[in-house]
């Protein structure tokens, strides 16, 4: 009976916990753009990160996460929404890389992927992830042809759960960017957020029901 009439204290100290954690986004203007609005993950007006070349890092969960391109070129063209203004491009036609390094092992990521021209009917990209570990649509493709508002498969993609690998010996997710329907590959930025295993939140909730416990007279 004392277990059972603890079990709502329980799911709601883990939600707690799942809501705290999911709540860390990170959002990135590939491009060296000065993007300040909304995002798919984080859709409150914030002004994003501009972070355009390789080497370049952010901080998400206390992890520094470092961001390699390459082989991308740079364009610009006017848009609604100004993420869209500035972006890198496969300019030869082949699919060009873009990793993520430094993740966390324990963690899996949702990473939203944005590719969107709006030049001569549209010009988006398939993003294509080549290492990491992901359940559900791959690759995943953006017709560009739209923007002024954000909407899948038109301007940007979705992984939802990607778990990182550490084959290279530096904890990484690596997509490709190739081509989309106009025959280039746009990338305007991207955004991730971190979500916990099911262990790690359950664990939270039990530390908290037991903190709990300990306070009951």
């Amino acid at each position: 009976m004392k277990v059972t009439s603890f079990l709502p204290l329980l799911t709601t100290s883990a939600l707690m916990m799942a809501g705290t954690s999911l709540a860390a986004t990170v959002s990135v203007d590939v491009s060296g753009g000065t993007y300040t609005g909304t995002g798919v993950l984080d859709t409150t007006t914030h002004t994003w990160l501009s972070k355009p070349t390789s080497g370049n890092t952010f901080t998400l969960d206390s992890q520094t996460v470092g961001i390699i391109y390459g082989g991308f070129s740079s364009g610009n063209i006017d848009a609604t929404i100004d993420l869209f203004d500035d972006y890198k491009h496969n300019s030869a036609g082949s699919a060009v890389g873009f990793v993520l390094t430094g993740l966390d092992m324990t963690k899996t990521y949702d990473i939203v992927l944005y590719g969107a021209q709006n030049f001569g009917g549209g010009r988006g990209a398939s993003f294509d992830l080549v290492e990491g570990t992901y359940s559900g649509a791959d690759p995943q493709t953006t017709s560009g042809d739209q923007q002024s508002s954000f909407v899948a498969g038109v301007n940007y993609v979705l992984f939802s759960g990607i778990a990182p690998t550490n084959s290279s010996g530096d904890q990484r997710i690596r997509f490709l960017v190739g081509n989309g329907p106009d025959g280039i590959g746009i990338f305007n930025g991207f955004e991730i957020r971190s979500v916990p295993e099911p262990g790690a939140i359950l664990l939270c909730g039990l530390g908290g029901l037991f903190v709990l416990r300990r306070r009951r007279p």
